[in-house]
């Protein structure tokens, strides 16, 4: 994220930490890999734990159950961060939206008679003038409001998809202390985080959709 869009969002959210903090690491990546690759011969040499798809070659176990647990448990944690983090930019979104409604009417109903004189004409337009750059200014904010939340989204994407890679080599360590051998990841359960994104777009998603279409018709006024 750029320090311009940290800053912007930091200044209209009025919090100054990141929007991820540190504490918020995700279970069962803290376990040594060497101990990881003793889980995977124990669990398939010792305990039997561990279960083979004989078609599609998949593994299951108690180990990739709880680690798959662990990363969703993450996901679910972070989209809430997220959520929280963004909380007040979006009610600033819809403070704004509002003031600029306010203002848009004000534009519409600003207009001379047919006698008018000079002095009211120009009185109209210095008025209209002022309007204008207030919608102006409003829309900059509007615009920026919506590519920081969009930044932050993203933000949080790459963080997901970077915690699953992780999750990944544990897995690869753990199938390489099974076997002894290397096992590819694709026989592990996949790491996804599209529900928990499904039910983030579910809550927000008509709020930015309109913080869109608003920023797009505002732009007539322009």
């Amino acid at each position: 994220m750029s320090k311009k869009n940290v800053n912007f969002v930091t200044d209209i959210v009025g919090k100054n930490e990141k929007i991820f903090p540190k504490e918020l690491k995700p279970h069962g990546l803290a376990t040594p890999k060497f101990f990881v690759g003793c889980f995977g011969f124990f669990d398939a040499n010792i305990w039997r734990d561990v279960c083979i798809d004989d078609e599609t070659g998949g593994v299951r176990s108690k180990y990739t159950a709880r680690q798959m647990a662990n990363y969703k448990s993450y996901c679910k944690r972070m989209v809430g961060v997220l959520g929280n983090y963004l909380a007040p930019a979006r009610i600033k979104a819809e403070q704004l939206i509002k003031e600029d409604m306010r203002l848009c009417d004000e534009i519409k109903k600003c207009i001379c008679s047919d006698d008018a004189t000079a002095r009211e004409r120009e009185a109209t337009g210095k008025k209209l003038n002022t309007l204008y750059q207030n919608h102006t200014e409003i829309l900059s904010k509007l615009i920026e409001l919506e590519k920081s939340i969009k930044t932050c989204e993203y933000t949080l994407k790459k963080e997901l998809e970077a915690v699953a890679e992780e999750f990944k080599t544990r897995f690869a360590t753990y199938s390489h202390g099974m076997r002894l051998k290397a096992v590819s990841v694709e026989q592990f359960p996949e790491m996804s985080y599209s529900n928990v994104l499904d039910d983030y777009k579910q809550t927000y998603g008509n709020d930015d959709v309109m913080l869109t279409n608003y920023i797009k018709e505002g732009k007539k006024y322009v």
